[in-house]
């Protein structure tokens, strides 16, 4: 989807959001009650809480600005929120409420998994975070409500019924799988295990009073502790497949949904599930017995994985949410104000996590955040009453139209904006006096702000903040409107609006100027401050070394578009007084740790990925360890300690993006914790490859697997990595030398040659390590496979065709790999599981793959898993094209035909998109045809692979050497060529003059003269 245009989704949000906050004054007229059929007087009771809202908002200011943070601390037992506005007086709430001390509670699974250590499976611990499973995610809401205690007390009783049934069964399962782990390989029989089992009185009775059996104990178990997701989630669909949906206990898809990983197609299959359990409940009438606690939380869970897997599956995870937590919060009743206030309460809720940015690309996916956001307000605009809008809910349509790209009314804005700071507009013309602030200058997201304040919700400091990124400081003065991922969670300090000013400045020198201003006012040392002027200075530091992002001679972008650092204005009258020069960031670091400023989390993992050397980026890590001791056990490579605080993943992940970054630098020697073991000791998970542990790349894998880091962007750089160092375009070929043990002189082509070779073989190795972790490859880390791929393919090639400067070795190496077709295999179905192609994956069925509830989405191109980008399908055809693998192509062609319209959103939604999309049909024809051959010699090549007796006797080298010369059978050219035409969109089948002029690039020309 273009980000350049204000798309009709985009439009239908802007008119929901209004229609939201229009709704505040008029919905006491609203009549045909749709989901809830109101009484009167309780609808009455409803629009009373809501109607002083403004005024009690404005209380809350008075007292004081509330601390907000994640939902797990919105259900504890804080004092309510005065910004709700509800009748209550705030002094009377605050000094009625007690606090009782109440007994905790005690996950049996998870404790069962980590003393048979299965620690895989179980939820990582966080400090401070409480488990929602216990807890009733909307109890903070609907305790604020003018209600009675009976009902209220009530509600309570329901929930802690429901929780207490499920908590004996979930005991039950945990005692059954540490009872069976005590079992395992003692060579005891499993009738034997089951029956010591069953004996117990508790066990035995509850389960057959609920009536379940050993068989239905042991499935559950299966789906809890399989180490691998898809493994689990098809245990999940045996288990209801069975025994139906109705037999499954929730607290089991509940614990499924909080492994620390889910892969994308296990996810699809999970939410498949959910939806057809809870659609056979609310069919059988069960849905009562559904408590609105689980349903928000199966919501949730399958929330954050989709954030990290599979965002294209945002919007049918958020109307599973509005489909069944209705029905699960009425319970088949007239809904009462506690039950109304709950809905809108965690809706509201559901909007702040909907809008936190996806793991992968997050401003490419904000249009599937847009979509599932949509989905939420167009429901509570249409419910009756309209249910109202909350400060978080206005937050996260804000969130999600701050990372949206500009309007062309706003890019008209930005080209006015005068070079010199502030940036007023400057007119150039008589027209451009049309182009008004009011109109052209107000972004959608300042938009909202408006709405928001018109409907009672006062600017704090977290709407102020966001008004800078809009492009208008809280002084009325202009900023640059910036593209961001701003936090949710709630901004109390006055920090956080120098964060935003420092990032809305288009220079390192305004940037810096912005800083001084900020140290001036003598504020409290605060890390976002840090972060923003450091990524200022290190974009600046990229810009003159030539390391920025490339842009395309057609593409329009302005300042605030990307994290690009402009050059100053060339005139020096519009510079930026600063009485010091912007220093480096290494120079600003010396300069706050001499005052005695410690870093940490995201700015300290700022530093580490983006240090300029790896000494340096180790001495960031070093100095970090003084708040936390535990990162020095990534510099001196020892693996965790049981029981030990696990390091945090950000930090971790930077650290081996810096490793990958410095790929071949030999780290230095670490203490050895055993006298026989020398420092350049073969790495554990590196048996049978020639590489010493003290090389980078090395130790980044070795520290992904003692770590079990299931971050897939950390594992895609390590790919990335070996991709760059393999490639035979790279003169600075180090690998072989680096890594061989034994080795001679060699020649410049004969080290690229071997380290093509071995760089694929490492990356084979990283792909099996992943499958060990259970982890699928991401459409990064896919594209440097594809990368890696066409290395070795290039490599085998001129070491057939170079005798003379090949070794027989090397060439022996070489004909072995290009004759497999493992390779290919391994590739296309890697991309299978990318895209999700539902022929290709296991138990897949039109029933099974189909929506299981109204998501709105029939059409085959909706279930995919990702869609690649440009990028990605030309790098996917060069490495099948320098295979020869013709059918992977032809597969290929159908694939985006068939998906047409999906992939020409993704095209359109990057930075020169169509250009390289364009690319990737020129290379189609190319690798097809073969151009880069003579036409004599390809048509040499195709008339010995006819003659079978003058093929066979030729030797496996020439054999292999004609083959690759051989252009593609005509008839799968002819198919391909008018796929690519069917679609009027793609501009026809690539020309002549473009396929020279793709053959004749610079890193092409060394492959045509091998071949």
């Amino acid at each position: 989807m273009p980000f350049g245009t204000l798309t009709p989704l985009g439009r239908q949000l802007r008119s929901v959001v209004a229609a939201i906050g229009h709704s505040r004054t008029h919905a006491s007229q609203a009549t045909s009650p749709r989901a809830f059929p109101l009484t009167d007087q309780c609808r009455r009771a409803y629009h009373v809480s809501y109607s002083n809202r403004a005024s009690t908002a404005t209380a809350a200011n008075e007292i004081g600005e509330e601390s907000e943070t994640e939902l797990q601390h919105l259900v504890s037992r804080e004092e309510p929120r005065a910004d709700r506005g509800f009748q209550e007086d705030v002094t009377v709430l605050r000094s009625g409420r007690k606090r009782r001390r109440s007994r905790r509670r005690v996950d049996h699974i998870t404790q069962a998994l980590r003393r048979t250590g299965k620690t895989d499976n179980a939820p990582a611990p966080v400090a401070g975070k409480q488990d929602l499973s216990y807890s009733n995610v909307a109890r903070q809401g609907w305790l604020e409500a003018a209600v009675s205690r009976t009902e209220l007390s009530q509600h309570k009783h329901d929930w802690n019924t429901a929780e207490a049934e499920d908590g004996r069964l979930a005991k039950v399962l945990a005692n059954w799988i540490q009872h069976h782990a005590a079992f395992e390989g003692t060579g005891e029989a499993e009738w034997m295990i089951e029956d010591t089992f069953a004996l117990r009185a508790e066990s035995g009775v509850l389960l057959r009073t609920k009536g379940y059996s050993m068989d239905d104990l042991k499935a559950w178990s299966d789906i809890v502790t399989s180490q691998d997701s898809l493994q689990a989630a098809r245990a999940l669909v045996a288990y209801i497949t069975t025994r139906g949906p109705q037999s499954l206990p929730l607290f089991v898809l509940l614990y499924a949904l909080r492994r620390p990983y889910i892969s994308a197609r296990a996810l699809e299959i999970i939410l498949q599930r959910a939806l057809i359990i809870l659609t056979d409940r609310r069919t059988r009438g069960r849905m009562m017995s559904v408590p609105e606690n689980a349903v928000f939380l199966i919501f949730m869970r399958l929330l954050r994985h989709a954030r990290e897997v599979w965002p294209r599956a945002l919007a049918r995870i958020a109307q599973l949410l509005v489909d069944f937590l209705p029905a699960a919060i009425s319970k088949g009743e007239d809904p009462t104000i506690v039950q109304m206030e709950r809905l809108t309460y965690m809706l509201n809720q559901a909007l702040r996590l909907i809008a936190k940015p996806t793991a992968l690309e997050p401003f490419k996916n904000n249009h599937l955040q847009e979509a599932a956001i949509v989905c939420i307000l167009r429901f509570m605009a249409e419910h009756r009453p309209t249910l109202q809008t909350s400060r978080d809910g206005y937050r996260a349509v804000v969130l999600v139209q701050l990372a949206q790209r500009k309007t062309p009314e706003e890019r008209q804005w930005a080209e006015l904006k005068a070079l010199s700071w502030p940036p007023w507009k400057q007119e150039r013309t008589a027209m451009d006096s049309d182009i008004t602030a009011d109109v052209h200058g107000t972004s959608k997201a300042r938009e909202t702000l408006m709405r928001m304040q018109e409907a009672g919700y006062p600017h704090r400091t977290w709407e102020k903040t966001a008004m800078i990124y809009t492009g208008w400081d809280v002084d009325s003065t202009p900023t640059i409107q910036t593209l961001t991922l701003l936090s949710g969670r709630f901004v109390g300090s006055e920090s956080s609006l120098w964060t935003a000013r420092i990032t809305t400045t288009r220079t390192a020198q305004e940037a810096w100027a912005c800083y001084l201003a900020y140290d001036d006012a003598n504020l409290p040392p605060d890390q976002d401050v840090f972060l923003a002027i450091f990524r200022k200075l290190h974009n600046d530091e990229m810009r003159r070394k030539g390391n920025g992002v490339s842009r395309a001679p057609d593409e329009e972008l302005h300042p605030g578009d990307g994290r690009e650092v402009e050059p100053l204005p060339p005139s020096t009258h519009l510079h930026t007084y600063t009485r010091t020069p912007p220093p480096t960031m290494d120079g600003l670091y010396r300069q706050l740790r001499n005052r005695g400023i410690v870093f940490k989390e995201r700015c300290l993992a700022f530093l580490i990925a983006n240090a300029s050397s790896l000494e340096l980026g180790q001495e960031y890590l070093q100095d970090g360890a003084i708040e936390d001791p535990e990162l020095l056990t990534l510099l001196e490579s020892t693996p965790p300690s049981p029981g030990s605080q696990p390091i945090s993943a950000p930090l971790l992940a930077a650290y081996v993006e810096l490793l990958s970054r410095f790929s071949m630098s030999a780290l230095r020697p670490a203490p050895a914790k055993k006298p026989h073991m020398a420092p350049e000791s073969t790495s554990p998970s590196m048996d049978s490859y020639p590489v010493t542990r003290n090389l980078a790349v090395v130790q980044a894998i070795e520290l992904m697997v003692q770590h079990r880091l299931v971050s897939g962007q950390a594992w895609a750089s390590v790919l990335s990595a070996l991709a760059r160092v393999g490639s035979m375009r790279n003169t600075k070929s180090t690998l072989a030398s680096r890594l061989s043990r034994h080795y001679g002189a060699r020649t410049e082509q004969q080290m690229q040659i071997e380290t093509a070779i071995l760089a694929y073989r490492l990356v084979r190795r990283v792909l099996s390590l992943m499958q060990d972790c259970h982890l699928d490859l991401d459409a990064h880390a896919f594209h440097a496979l594809c990368r890696v791929t066409e290395n070795m393919a290039n490599a085998g090639l001129t070491a057939l065709t170079s005798e003379a400067q090949a070794g027989t070795m090397l060439r022996r190496q070489a004909l072995e790999l290009l004759r497999s077709t493992t390779h290919t295999h391994r590739l296309r179905g890697e991309f299978s599981i990318l895209v999700g192609t539902p022929s290709l994956r296991p138990g897949a069925s039109k029933t099974s793959s189909a929506p299981a509830s109204g998501v709105g989405e029939s059409d085959a191109a909706s279930q995919l898993l990702e869609v690649p980008g440009p990028s990605i399908l030309h790098a996917y055809v060069r490495a099948l094209g320098w295979m020869g693998d013709f059918d992977g192509l032809l597969d290929l062609a159908r694939w985006i035909v068939e998906h047409q319209e999906v992939v020409c959103q993704e095209r359109d939604a990057d930075r020169n998109g169509r250009a390289v999309f364009r690319r990737m049909l020129v290379a189609l024809r190319v690798f097809l045809e073969r151009s880069w051959i003579a036409g004599e010699e390809r048509e040499g090549a195709a008339r010995g692979l006819r003659g079978s007796d003058e093929m066979a006797s030729l030797p496996a080298q020439e054999r292999e050497l004609r083959r690759r010369r051989m252009p593609a059978p005509r008839d799968v050219v002819e198919e391909i060529r008018g796929l690519v035409e069917s679609v009027e969109d793609w501009g026809g089948w690539a020309e002549d003059e473009e396929v020279e002029a793709y053959v004749s690039h610079a890193w092409f020309r060394p492959l045509k003269q091998v071949v």
